[in-house]
């Protein structure tokens, strides 16, 4: 995976229906609208990339990875955010959040880069 841009820019803050909502971005040129609970989970771009992607992606932007019983956890950039992705259009190239509920009530999500896939 190839990082293409950094951006760390908050997109959402606030309460969790705010999560229901379109939020537009802009990374790369490209102007971008999304969902957050249209977002993957970052571990599933092991299996529609290669194993280990979505490591190599959390590490790259210098993010920790926990183990839950065998699982890991891919955590965000603050305490209870973990990275989720986008992937735009009919490219290799994916955007990466943090998300998460980050107090009691506060859900958080945040654009963090732009990558795409080695070839």
């Amino acid at each position: 995976m190839q990082l293409l841009e950094l951006k760390r820019i908050k997109l959402i803050d606030g309460e969790e229906n705010l999560a229901i909502n379109f939020f537009r971005y802009t990374i790369s040129t490209r102007s971008l609208s999304c969902r957050p609970q249209d977002l993957e989970p970052i571990a599933e771009l092991d299996s529609e990339h290669s194993k280990g992607a979505a490591a190599q992606v959390s590490k790259q932007l210098g993010f920790k990875i926990a183990d839950f019983d065998g699982t890991p956890i891919y955590l965000g950039a603050k305490k209870g955010l973990e990275l989720f992705y986008q992937k735009i259009d009919d490219t290799d190239d994916f955007s990466i959040f943090s998300m998460g509920e980050f107090q009691p009530g506060r859900f958080i999500c945040q654009l963090e880069a732009l990558f795409t896939k080695d070839n």
